[in-house]
């Protein structure tokens, strides 16, 4: 679990007219991050597992479904891959 007394986000606004989104900044304030351990042994921070389900999950029902073909016969992206490219440029921790 995490909280945050603010969080200030900065993007920049040309790059998503082009299909992306680039944070300039992305700022936390007083950030306080609880790391437990779970009664069955899991551990809340331990995202990895989820992580791995979620793309297997992802990655069986694309291998299920036929690529899609557009009017002029080039591959169309499937559902489930992903549509818009992040960037990051500055990541800071303030008062944490």
């Amino acid at each position: 679990m995490a909280r945050f007394e603010s969080v200030e986000v900065r993007m920049a606004v040309k790059p998503l007219l082009m299909g992306k989104v680039q944070f300039e900044t992305i700022k936390l304030i007083e950030p306080v991050i609880s790391l437990e351990v779970l009664p069955d042994g899991s551990k809340n921070w331990d995202i990895q597992l989820q992580e791995n389900a979620q793309q297997s999950q992802a990655k069986a029902q694309a291998q299920s479904q036929p690529s899609s073909t557009s009017k002029n016969g080039t591959a169309g992206q499937q559902k489930g891959s992903p549509g818009i490219a992040l960037s990051l440029d500055n990541f800071v921790i303030s008062n944490g």
